[in-house]
Parts: structure tokens; sequence; C-alpha cells
């Protein structure tokens, strides 16, 4: 914003007043514990490999983080650029989790968002990114060897369910790819074996 420009400060400081760029909205976590039942006083071979298994679990969800859209060069004339769109018709948003969360709308162009020689009214951290999902699983048993000796087999889960949990997307207006994620948060599916002797 230009100093000359002090008659509009209130407008340019309304434009400013947002979300952080860390503002999570809404977050939920839970973590289970859960001594399976199956086998537990049975004394035959298969109860013996069959009962005290036990199954951890910790579920992650949280909405996305906000971002600012840009238009793709210096169009108030301040030499940064940094400048936000003058409106938001014709920004298709995206629903769902995907990689994608805008869109341009048909016959829309970069001309149609910006004005030269003005900053943009749209606000900052207009838009929000896609939400994060993710479940971690533990499945573990201890076998006893004798009364000293102790064998522990656990397998691990990271992301069970596979699901991409995508970035922030490219949020410049006439940039290649506009409206869609790049990157991913965490990594897909991963699965880990462990074995624990104690003696």
């Amino acid at each position: 914003m230009r100093l000359k420009d002090r008659s509009k400060l209130p407008i340019y400081l309304r434009a400013e007043r947002a979300d952080a760029n860390f503002d999570i909205r809404h977050r939920f976590a839970a973590s289970v514990l859960w001594d399976l039942p199956f086998y537990r006083n049975s004394k035959s071979a298969a109860g013996r490999l069959l009962k005290n298994w036990q199954l951890a679990s910790i579920f992650q969800a949280h909405t996305g983080q906000p971002f600012t859209l840009n238009v793709a060069f210096d169009a108030n004339g301040d030499g940064n650029l940094t400048d936000r769109p003058s409106n938001m018709n014709g920004i298709i948003f995206v629903g769902g989790g995907g990689p994608q969360r805008l869109a341009l709308a048909p016959g829309r162009g970069l001309a149609d968002f910006f004005t030269f020689g003005q900053d943009g009214a749209v606000g900052r951290n207009t838009v929000r990114g896609d939400s994060f999902v993710s479940l971690d699983l533990a499945l573990s048993k201890r076998f006893s060897l004798g009364e000293t000796h102790e064998l522990t087999f656990r397998t691990e889960f990271f992301n069970f369910f596979n699901r991409p949990n995508f970035g922030l997307p490219v949020r410049t207006i006439g940039a290649p790819g506009f409206g869609s994620a790049t990157d991913t948060v965490g990594s897909g599916r991963t699965v880990v074996f462990t074995v624990k002797a104690r003696f």
C-alpha cells in the first residue's frame, strides 16, 4: 500500500484481518488400547497362539489450513509480486478430499481478477486447503518362553487407510496447476514388523 492512499487505510486493514497461517479450526484426536478377548482362558495350542494380543490405535483428523490467493504479477505497481485478486467471481471451489481445491470457471482468465494500479479487494487467508485424516494401528503379542525369556511380536500400520493428505495448492491465479496441490502431508501406508527378545 502506498502512503498517499491514506484515505483507503481502513479498507486495507479490514482486508488484512484474517485467520493465522497456522490456524486449524477443528481438530479431533483419539487413542484406543484394546486387549483382544479371544481365547483368553484357553490352554490349547490355538489358545497359546491366539490369546493375549493387543491392538493400539491413534486417529487424527483436522480441517485444512488457510491460504491467500495472489495474481501472477505486480498489478498495483508497488514493486512486489504479492498482489491479491480484485474479486473471486469466476473461481470454482472444489469440495471433498482431493488434490484440486480451486479452478477457474470456463471463459475466465487472469485479466478478470485484477485492475491495473489498484490493490486487490480479496482478503488474506480467505481459502482453506484439504483436510487431514490419518489412522495408525499397532498389533502386538508377547510370548513367554520360560520364566525369564520373552518374545514380543509387533506389527504397525501407519496411515492404515492409505489416504492421501494433500498439502496447500498452487495459489497464484494464472500459474500452471492453479488450485491443485503438488505434494502431500505425510506418507502413504507404511507397514513395520518388529520382533524383540528379552532374556
